[in-house]
């Protein structure tokens, strides 16, 4: 009895960039496993250029022209095509906002972005500051963390194709957005700027609480407390807006 032996199908796990012109014509690499020289790679249901063998974990193909939207880049080896994931997503043409919810928050807080051309490594900024965690939800929703420091501003995704802008502004509530002096000895004052501050506010220097000098809604002054330790300034209110918001940049304790 002859036995058969049957090669493993291709996986595609990643894609650089995996976002381009709705022209095509831009090189993708492919990441993934079990490539051959005979591989064939499609983008959506359209084949490639050009395709280029570098090694069984490495094609690079040049993308054919689509219309926008978010298709599966497949690779296909001795008849059997490669399964579809986040990780095979390619976005023709740049990115769209079309709303976001909440539509204000405390800095640290999540945002669900709705859109579209959406993919896996989008990055997003709320004004300039550009959010520390972003997660993939679809191609067109994405969750993006409030980024320490925010203010008042317009939210951007940004992909491989291009840059889009809410038409409306995000308000952070409760942020901590500078910081006077940013560095300093024990007993010196400190005046924290921001917004969301009340009269519940609680200032901690990397933990250790601060006695608070004076108070309004945008500004903070506390003493640097005994014992304090160089890092990040923290604001806690326990009455609206509630919860605990960090400084972008950490304090020097001199």
């Amino acid at each position: 009895m002859t036995s058969t032996t049957v090669a493993a199908p291709a996986a595609v796990t990643g894609l650089s960039p995996n976002a381009g012109p709705t022209t095509g014509g831009n090189t993708v690499t492919i990441t993934g496993a079990n490539f051959t020289s005979a591989s064939t790679v499609k983008f959506g249901s359209t084949a490639a250029k050009s395709v280029t063998f570098a090694s069984p974990t490495q094609l690079s193909a040049v993308a054919p022209a689509q219309a926008a939207g978010v298709v599966n880049v497949t690779v296909t080896t001795g008849g059997a095509t490669s399964a579809t994931s986040k990780h095979s997503l390619y976005a023709y043409g740049p990115p769209t906002v079309s709303s976001f919810t909440p539509t204000s928050g405390i800095t640290g807080s999540s945002v669900t972005i709705t859109g579209k051309n959406f993919v896996p490594g989008a990055k997003v900024k709320f004004s300039s500051k550009t959010s520390p965690k972003v997660s993939f939800v679809s191609k067109t929703e994405l969750k993006a963390v409030v980024p320490n420091g925010a203010v008042a501003g317009k939210i951007s995704v940004t992909t491989a194709a291009g840059t889009a802008t809410s038409s409306t502004s995000f308000t952070p509530t409760l942020s901590i957005t500078g910081l006077t002096p940013t560095s300093a000895a024990v007993g010196t004052s400190v005046t924290i700027k921001g917004v969301g501050f009340n009269s519940s506010s609680v200032v901690k220097f990397n933990g250790t609480k601060a006695t608070v000098t004076s108070r309004s809604s945008t500004q903070l002054k506390a003493t640097i407390p005994k014992g304090a330790t160089s890092g990040p300034i923290t604001v806690t209110n326990t009455t609206s807006p509630t919860g605990t918001v960090n400084s972008a940049a950490s304090f020097s304790v001199t």
